[in-house]
């Protein structure tokens, strides 16, 4: 079926559905000021279609409101007058709610969509088209100028109940909301509440309505159906009140109702229309709440179960690190017997055949040998550093600078010896908080930096290495510490470079590339930090920073 056809069927239903309510409220409201009703189903029919519908649906209730309109005795040029105005209220309020609803079918499960549609739809413009319908019929002379506000308060009575009524009522049946009524899970609750509501809408047709307690009670039923039974429940419950109260006026009145009672039925008809109004809006700003906090508890539900699976792969995570890290370990600590028996032997030969080789290529090939499995033994060396730089290998507290760095002098004193440095202190040396092993490979890896680059120095009379290391406290509880050298510096822009693992600046320097990604990790992972200065006499100043006393 093609879209065309599908618009077709739509208004002939449309136009069948607005027919039969007119003819049923016809028979069961009759006719009062002699061409008026005033319960006016269609009204409601219109406005839900037009709400649910759009702009396509016009054709189908004009075609209703001119069959409406013929089956009585009224002249044909008033109901093709009907055909063109009655539609009128519903598609102005059904344009305008689908505006903004953004061009889409509303739903009454909005406060401020709820009030929009019945606002306009029930209130606003049934003054529109019950004014047009009544110049209408003083045009074709049904009415005259006395009883012209008698017929307009009837027409305003008929399509104001109908569009309240009828039109939440078609909504919530084509969009299946009946669906979420508690019907099973408050069953006895609803059945003293449906057998209450049957008595009121008895007591309300059978009984004087004027200065009634009656509506008292009828706000009372409508609180609690918008508490405990929802949206749909509401509706009904109006359906049943404003029904009454137009039946009740039909079987006090003749069929030509005198101004009074005209205007008391007015009366009566917009007081109840306020309470059904206030009653849906009530159920919907529940119907919201229930809504806001059922999401909010499927929200909650959700970010616990995204934070208990970040927490499993959090430990994954953690746990494969750790596995991977004492794999790393493991293997640079048992790879250094195989490179410190490699570089041995291969030392042991050299010494064997010096002077023995004829073939330059092959001594070449042993010195090559030699060097590269020393450089592997340092890498070994400075990759379990490295690795062992982010956890603790000892006590971590407040930590004594002078005795760890006084061990690593004389750890390394034959290597400054060999380089013809000289490494000297100034000033206190302020403690740090950190453990004594890896304060310990800090300055033995910073010391070692400075001692490969001992044959290039700034120094006009001896060409001596001159390294220097002081400390100060500084600002937040931090101990700054410089280690400076004059040697032939690092370049501004190679200075953060270099805290890159096995990033050399230097192809042929027997440096592995390490040392100060070590300083750095070790610094950060105290809670520090490092970087590297211009020293002022020449060379090259690392500084770092540690904790002076315990972070929390």
């Amino acid at each position: 079926m093609t879209p065309s056809q599908r618009n077709t069927l739509a208004n002939l239903g449309v136009a069948v559905a607005y027919a039969g309510s007119g003819a049923v409220g016809l028979w069961l409201g009759g006719m009062v000021q002699g061409n008026v009703t005033l319960l006016w189903p269609p009204a409601g029919v219109a406005l839900a279609c037009a709400c649910l519908y759009g702009m396509r649906i016009w054709p189908g209730l004009a075609l209703g409101a001119f069959a409406a309109t013929a089956s009585t005795a009224a002249p044909l040029s008033f109901a093709l007058w009907t055909a063109v105005t009655n539609p009128l209220p519903a598609i102005a309020t059904g344009w305008i709610v689908r505006r903004f609803h953004g061009g889409k079918a509303p739903e009454l499960d909005q406060v401020g969509m709820a009030t929009l549609l019945l606002g306009l739809g029930a209130l606003v413009t049934p003054a529109l088209g019950a004014l047009l319908g009544t110049w209408g019929l003083w045009v074709h002379h049904m009415v005259d100028a006395t009883n012209g506000f008698g017929a307009w308060a009837s027409w305003y009575v008929g399509d104001a109940v109908g569009a309240a009524s009828i039109a939440p009522l078609l909504i919530l049946l084509l969009q299946r909301r009946y669906v979420t009524c508690p019907w099973r899970e408050r069953f006895v609750e609803m059945s003293v509440f449906g057998l209450l509501l049957a008595g009121l809408g008895y007591w309300m047709v059978t009984h004087d309505l004027a200065n009634s307690p009656m509506f008292v009670f009828a706000f009372v039923l409508t609180v609690w159906a918008a508490l405990r039974f929802g949206v749909f429940a509401t509706v009904m419950l109006s359906v049943v009140i404003n029904a009454s109260v137009i039946a009740s006026t039909l079987s006090q009145s003749a069929m030509l109702l005198p101004t009074a009672l005209l205007l008391g039925t007015l009366g009566l008809t917009l007081e109840m229309l306020t309470v059904s109004l206030t009653g849906l809006i009530l159920s919907i700003a529940v119907s919201e709440r229930d809504h806001a906090q059922r999401a909010q508890a499927a929200t909650i539900e959700s970010l616990r179960q995204d934070a208990d699976a970040l927490a499993q792969t959090k430990e994954a995570l953690a746990q494969a690190h750790q596995d991977l890290r004492r794999f790393a370990e493991v293997t640079a600590h048992h790879l250094q017997e195989p490179a410190r028996r490699l570089g041995s032997y291969a030392a042991r030969l050299q010494s064997r055949l010096d002077g023995k080789i004829a073939d330059p290529e092959v001594d070449i090939s042993l010195r090559f040998i030699v060097e590269q499995s020393t450089r592997l033994q340092a890498l070994l060396r400075d990759v379990e550093r490295y690795l062992a730089a982010g956890m603790p290998r000892g006590a971590v507290g407040r930590c004594e600078v002078a005795p760890v760095l006084s061990r690593v002098l004389q750890r390394m004193a034959n290597a400054i010896a060999a380089a013809g440095a000289a490494v000297h202190t100034v000033g206190a040396l302020p403690p740090v908080w950190i453990d004594a092993p890896r304060l310990a490979d800090l300055f033995e890896v910073l010391l070692d930096n400075a001692l490969l680059h001992a044959g290039s120095v700034h120094d006009p009379v001896r060409a001596t290495l001159r390294v220097t290391i002081e400390g100060v406290l500084v600002q937040d509880g931090m101990a700054r510490y410089h280690v400076s050298d004059n040697g032939h510096g690092i370049e501004a822009q190679y200075r953060e470079r270099v805290f890159t693992p096995f990033e050399r600046l230097c192809a042929h320097s027997s440096s592995t590339g390490i040392g100060l990604a070590i300083v750095r990790r070790i610094a950060e992972n105290c809670g520090g930090r490092s970087w590297i200065e211009e020293s002022p006499g020449g060379g090259c100043r690392v500084v770092f920073e540690l904790p002076a006393q315990s972070i929390p």
